[in-house]
């Protein structure tokens, strides 16, 4: 079972023509900014939260 989801990983990105690497770096990148997003949203409405008290 594990080895299969492995493989499937590992074949699906060359299958697309983008290399492995790459299409690792690109999900690293969109999960940084996804993080970041949120940190940015949690700020505001701890910001909105102390403003109201």
């Amino acid at each position: 079972m594990r080895l299969g989801v492995l493989l499937v990983r590992w074949v699906s990105p060359r299958s697309l023509g983008i290399p492995s690497q790459t299409a690792r770096d690109e999900l690293s990148a969109q999960l940084q900014r996804t993080l970041t997003e949120r940190d940015e949203e949690r700020a505001r409405e701890a910001g909105r939260a102390s403003n109201q008290q």
